[in-house]
């Protein structure tokens, strides 16, 4: 009996002790979850008064918190969102069920990108930009948003929090940055061509200078030696009648001529020219040229054709002198192109249906140009005869220019060359 009475004492005992470790850990579970109330009631409050727009989700993505400042983005109260699952959270942005950056956090990057324009993770959490349609009443906006998962005490993930702020205001500065750089390139890109188009002018204008000076003293000492070689032939050929000599004599004449040419070229070449405009009948100036040519070149057999596609008294406002010189030029290249000194030449006069200019074509069907030699041609110096200065079309470049008018080349190896000459019929005040 004793025995019983003592396993019942002992019995007691033991119930008693886990009655108070019963009592004791019922109370620190109570005191925890006290805790952990005060401590969700802390997050909510601190969630609730934060600036960013912030909601949470728990494990189960159903909103647990829905901040002042995300009621005010999207116009949705917090009574209206909380528990609610199932993507809900997602329309008053999108206006329709879609995953949000929250929901993405071990999606793969890939797929991350296709639903927003900027994405970087780091660590456990998720940054965006992406552009919010439904948000301000239907308004939209530039948005960044950032994800990262909440965990408890053993490490365990209960949920996810996204906060998300209005950029658009740093978005429209961005662009307005943007399309100032962009101005600012252009606009220096512009003034970078226009400081090296100085610079070029200048260069050319101290070739010109030092060209100026050759060509003077180029006309000073040769002009009299030619002068006085070819009064010196005239008078041979006058007293002497020796038929032999007649050839070199008209040779002498001929050498002495082209040397002449090639100091006139320089000298006009060198010199700064000032047009002086006037109304002129360019049909009357092109036959003159025209007729000048062909006695020049009178042992070429040469056929000439004139095609006019406009009114013969048609008249532009141009220096006579220049145009004289301009279309000579282009005549001597042209007979010289015929390398058997034969051929046809077409000069056509185009005028009709354009009131503001009219245009010149020199055709002929000489030898060509190469490809790689056109865009040279206007180059001074360059030259493809193996005599010649190379300033004759240079110096109808400067004279085209001068009018402010267009020339531009065609040509085909073994069928023939084109020049075309533009001109306005007005003279353009500045």
């Amino acid at each position: 009996m004793s025995k019983k009475i003592k396993r019942l004492r002992n019995f007691n005992a033991q119930l008693r002790s886990v009655n108070e470790k019963l009592k004791t850990e019922i109370l620190h579970r109570q005191e925890a979850e006290d805790n952990l109330k005060a401590a969700y009631h802390r997050l909510s409050d601190i969630i609730e008064f934060l600036p960013d727009a912030t909601f949470v989700i728990d494990k189960d993505k159903k909103v647990i918190a829905w901040n002042k400042a995300i009621e005010e983005m999207t116009g949705v109260k917090k009574e209206e969102m909380i528990g609610k699952g199932d993507y809900a959270y997602s329309v008053p942005f999108y206006g329709k069920l879609r995953p949000l950056l929250l929901d993405l956090l071990t999606v793969p990057q890939e797929e991350i990108e296709a639903q927003y324009s900027y994405v970087k993770r780091e660590k456990d959490g998720l940054y965006a930009e992406v552009f919010v349609p439904r948000i301000y009443g239907g308004k939209g906006a530039f948005v960044w948003a950032k994800a990262a998962p909440l965990f408890d005490n053993y490490g365990q993930i209960m949920g996810v929090v996204e906060s998300i702020r209005d950029i658009t205001d740093r978005k429209e500065a961005e662009a307005i940055l943007r399309q100032d750089k962009e101005s600012f390139e252009a606009m220096n890109k512009i003034k970078t061509e226009q400081l090296l188009l100085v610079q070029k002018e200048l260069t050319d204008a101290k070739h010109l200078s030092e060209i100026g000076s050759l060509a003077a003293t180029v006309a000073h000492e040769l002009r009299n030696p030619l002068a006085a070689i070819r009064t010196a032939a005239y008078n041979i050929g006058k007293k002497s009648r020796n038929s032999c000599l007649v050839s070199h004599l008209n040779n002498i004449e001929k050498k002495v001529i082209e040397c002449d040419q090639t100091i006139n070229n320089l000298l006009s070449y060198s010199r700064v020219k000032v047009s002086r405009f006037e109304e002129v009948k360019i049909h009357a100036i092109l036959k003159e040229c025209i007729t000048s040519a062909q006695d020049r070149y009178y042992k070429w057999k040469v056929r000439v054709i004139k095609k006019c596609n406009c009114a013969k008294s048609d008249n532009i406002y141009a220096d006579p002198f220049q145009m004289r010189e301009l279309f000579n030029n282009l005549l001597n290249n042209a007979f010289e192109s015929f390398p058997e000194k034969k051929g046809k030449l077409v000069i056509q006069v185009d005028g009709l249906g354009n009131p503001d200019s009219i245009v010149i074509s020199f055709i002929d069907n000489g030898m060509g140009i190469n490809p790689n030699d056109l865009e040279k041609l206007s180059h001074p110096f360059f030259t493809t005869k193996s005599k010649g200065t190379g300033l004759g079309l240079t110096i109808c470049r400067q004279l085209v220019n001068l009018h402010e008018g267009s020339m531009n080349f065609k040509s085909e190896i073994g069928r023939g060359t084109e020049v075309k000459v533009t001109l306005p019929r007005e003279r353009k005040l500045k």
